[in-house]
């Protein structure tokens, strides 16, 4: 039976100190000594999946020898979706941590034998400042050190389009050299039958027009990072953390960041379910009078103005969330009678088709971006849960420090594990829940697995009254919990 792993321990947190050594001598390691205690979360795990069982606590112990081969490309990629916290938290709460990453970088690297490459990469938000990630994470200065050592590793941006801002307005556009190829799931998508009017997709930048354009009954395209499709296998590193429009933010929402381009991401449909959209719960007719309204307005002002008017009406809002005045606002949309807005809430019915969609066309899409019957790599996912997400996320999280890694070669179950875990129920979780309807590329196969721990409470079921009890996104309270056990 498939196995997800979980280790926790609280004591555990973050090294501060790049390159994020090992706090210890490992016999399978060679490495300088630091303060990363890190690497007993990493390890655990991988003894827990039973890698390499044999070798455990031997020098030649090598727990992804059964996922890497020498002169493979590896990628690895992280969750750095952007370089702040909009209510100033902690922003590990968001991203993940570079000192997560190291003993990873170590172990492929050992698997590589020393031939072959590890690259770190992500598309980021638009707007984010992918440097300033990388400094914060401390990912820039651990790659450099590690290349001094003759490590063959890399770090890449996969975003094509950048966002460029001035005192917090928008100014333009660059267009990078970011390499990518278009994968067209055309009537295999989960799309197929949904999007009766496709111009009320709702993308990434509010623009209609890209939407609808790479979305519809025959095509549905999707703008896949070329360093992702020449990747032999793929170490998904999640946050463990909740999201507004999906649930939760895991395993498979973290492969979304291996799409370059944002706009060929429908994330919901314009308007209530009266109107054929999902983007809020039925606002009534002065609520609905006033989304459309304020949809009109926001539509003209980025399609025409390519977001730099906009971005200068917005600006007062964002210093009144800034400082601790946001909540007026939101009491503002409420009474106007939606204050549940943009998809976020639970019958959000198109972000996890784009989810499932992106899974599956990274798993059997060739380097040419065509998709094949099997799967063209492999991918093992390592859940970083050390500092995790509650509440309004993936943006918005209320820090919560649990000491947590979750391991799993099946990015589905893992999020079913880990929904598990945060006290939520998995049927919820439309991502995982309707994988398991696929008959054509399909992402997992059948729904047994068994949950290995060191948490006592977790070995036999992981029951709501024993679950970290995460705070859900306002738009799925009383929907997510699991409210008879789990």
């Amino acid at each position: 039976m498939e196995r997800v792993a979980v280790f926790q321990d609280r004591k555990i947190s973050y090294d501060s100190k790049p390159p994020f050594n090992p706090d210890r001598r490992y016999p399978e390691l060679d490495s300088e000594i630091g303060s990363n205690k890190c690497y007993t979360t990493i390890r655990e795990v991988f003894r827990m999946m039973g890698f390499d069982k044999k070798n455990y606590g031997k020098v030649g112990w090598n727990p992804l020898k059964r996922f890497i081969s020498p002169g493979q490309r590896v990628l690895i990629k992280p969750n750095f979706v952007q370089d702040f916290h909009p209510d100033g938290r902690d922003i590990f709460s968001v991203i993940v941590h570079g000192s997560f990453l190291r003993p990873i970088v170590d172990y492929a690297w050992k698997a590589l034998s020393g031939k072959g490459e590890i690259i770190i990469g992500d598309a980021s938000e638009t707007y984010a400042d992918f440097e300033k990630v990388l400094e914060l994470t401390g990912t820039r200065e651990m790659v450099e050190s590690l290349s001094k050592k003759g490590i063959n590793i890399r770090i890449e941006d996969f975003r094509r389009k950048i966002t460029i801002r001035e005192n917090d307005i928008i100014v333009g556009e660059v267009v990078t050299d970011a390499g990518y190829r278009i994968i067209d799931l055309g009537k295999q998508s989960m799309f197929r039958g949904y999007l009766k009017n496709p111009g009320r997709i709702a993308d990434a930048d509010y623009r209609l027009k890209t939407g609808s354009k790479h979305h519809g009954e025959r095509t549905n395209e999707y703008c896949i990072s070329q360093e992702a499709l020449k990747a032999d296998v793929i170490i998904n590193v999640p946050k463990l953390k909740t999201h507004k429009k999906a649930g939760i933010t895991v395993c498979m929402k973290n492969l979304i960041g291996i799409n370059a381009d944002k706009n060929y991401l429908p994330h919901y449909l314009y308007g209530d379910r009266f109107c054929g959209g999902d983007e809020v719960p039925d606002p009534g007719c002065f609520g609905r009078m006033t989304i459309r309204t304020a949809n009109a307005v926001v539509r003209y002002l980025v399609n025409r103005h390519t977001g730099k008017f906009f971005s200068i009406l917005m600006k007062p809002v964002k210093k009144a969330k800034k400082s601790g005045k946001g909540k007026v606002l939101d009491d503002l949309y409420g009474i106007m009678g939606h204050d549940v807005r943009a998809g976020s809430w639970h019958g959000n019915d198109t972000l996890w088709r784009t989810i499932i969609d992106i899974n599956r066309a990274i798993m059997y899409s060739d380097v040419s971006g065509k998709m094949k019957d099997d799967k063209q790599r492999r991918m093992l996912c390592i859940v970083d849960g050390i500092t995790a997400g509650e509440g309004e996320g993936p943006m918005e999280t209320i820090p919560r420090h649990c000491g947590i890694a979750i391991c799993s070669e099946n990015p589905v179950k893992c999020d079913i594990a880990a929904a598990r875990l945060m006290g939520f129920d998995p049927r919820r979780i439309k991502s995982a829940e309707n994988s398991f309807q696929i008959k054509k590329y399909p992402l997992a196969k059948g729904r047994d697995f068994t949950i290995v721990t060191n948490n006592p409470d977790w070995k036999r079921s992981v029951t709501y009254d024993k679950s970290l009890k995460f705070i859900p996104p306002k738009g799925w309270k009383g929907h997510l919990e699991a409210k008879n056990g789990v």
